[in-house]
């Protein structure tokens, strides 16, 4: 085990440090690592590393609004401005997935309209002049 991990006799539960805690779950955060390589490391379940996310999330969510709160804003707006917060986060998410998508989508245009043509298009092109000389023809 690392450190920061205490661990006691078989079938009791394990503890580990904030600072590992916080480690892990930006490891899956930050997609260096998957939850289940996380989980594999620290011979955890998957589900503990979600657990973890979830419960730093909500400390880093408190922090904030104790944040504002010290700032003079009442504790009603502070939970209306976090929440306003995270919506706005999804929403540039979504809109930076989508700029991607629309710049893929120009050079999948782009490079469609300048490429020279297939093989298949070549042939059906042989095809229909065969067919138009043997109509002459006859």
């Amino acid at each position: 085990m690392g450190e920061g991990v205490s661990q006691m006799s078989k079938g009791t539960k394990r503890h580990f440090s904030d600072e590992i805690k916080r480690q892990a779950v930006d490891d899956y955060v930050s997609g260096r690592k998957s939850a289940a390589q996380v989980a594999a490391e620290l011979e955890i379940g998957q589900s503990m590393v979600y657990r973890w996310r979830a419960d730093l999330q909500a400390q880093a969510r408190g922090e904030r609004i104790e944040s504002l709160e010290a700032q003079g804003i009442n504790p009603g707006q502070a939970r209306r401005i976090i929440e306003l917060e995270e919506q706005l986060e999804v929403y540039q998410k979504k809109v930076a997935q989508q700029a991607v998508e629309i710049d893929l989508l120009k050079k999948i245009q782009g490079s469609a309209n300048s490429q020279p043509e297939s093989e298949l298009t070549g042939l059906i092109n042989t095809i229909k002049q065969l067919d138009r000389k043997k109509g002459r023809v006859k």
